[in-house]
């Protein structure tokens, strides 16, 4: 197992601070770890029943082998029982699947969750409305070694650049998450029409000009994308 769990108040405000000396909590945290890295999680071995020798431990564990001893005789006392030696040399933590089996139940779940998290803010929206991501079309503050403030430009969406310039969006403000998804689609549908910066530019005038009580918004354009056709530019209006 990759991770081992430990509680921290038990840990400090309980025993084993009181009944372990420094050396020796050095021996029991080392050797949880290798419990944890152990192929019987649980139990420090090489393998099921195969102990390992106590000059390779000590070489392990980067101790005496005098240290370990002693470290390991008072982990077994029975006053603290905090392993217990088993008949084949292996040494077995003491409730030890009480403590760890619950974080390992769960560790599937958890890697993908995170796993969803990760790409939710890695990658770009991809609903079934072909939203992308507006964020990255946004500058974003960093710092440099220094800590100097930088000004960093991801990736530019000049369709995105012109359908917000179009529709007179304010950019210094947050949007709402139904915003971007409603402007994500339209942006998509638009590309879709084979619309270029040009045209978006072109038709959103041509839609002030022919609704002008109407506000002007991704969404709205998208609507009326065909009726919008403009002179200016030289389009004419094809009937299908």
């Amino acid at each position: 197992m990759k991770w081992i769990r430990l509680w921290p108040d038990y840990i400090i405000n309980g025993t084993t601070f009181d009944e372990l000396p420094a050396m020796e909590r050095g021996v029991w945290f080392s050797l949880l770890v290798m419990a944890g890295y152990s192929p019987v999680p649980g139990t420090v071995c090489i393998a099921a029943g195969i102990a390992y020798t106590q000059a390779q431990l000590a070489g392990i564990l980067k101790i005496s082998p005098d240290a370990l001893d002693a470290g390991i005789e008072r982990l077994t006392h029975m006053t603290v029982r905090k392993l217990t030696k088993n008949p084949d040399g292996t040494l077995t933590v003491t409730n030890w699947n009480k403590y760890q089996t619950e974080y390992d139940r769960q560790k599937g779940y958890r890697r993908g969750l995170q796993g969803k998290v990760t790409a939710k803010c890695l990658q770009p929206d991809t609903d079934t409305e072909g939203d992308i991501d507006t964020d990255s079309k946004n500058k974003i503050a960093s710092k440099d070694a220094k800590g100097n403030g930088l000004d960093i430009q991801k990736p530019i969406d000049p369709l995105w650049d012109a359908l917000i310039k179009a529709c007179g969006i304010p950019t210094n403000r947050p949007w709402t998450a139904p915003e971007r998804k409603a402007w994500n689609g339209a942006r998509k549908s638009l590309a879709d029409a084979g619309a270029t910066p040009e045209t978006i530019t072109a038709r959103g005038r041509a839609f002030r000009r022919k609704w002008p009580t109407v506000t002007l918004t991704p969404t709205a354009l998208a609507r009326r994308w065909s009726e919008c056709i403009s002179d200016s530019i030289g389009e004419q209006h094809v009937v299908p």
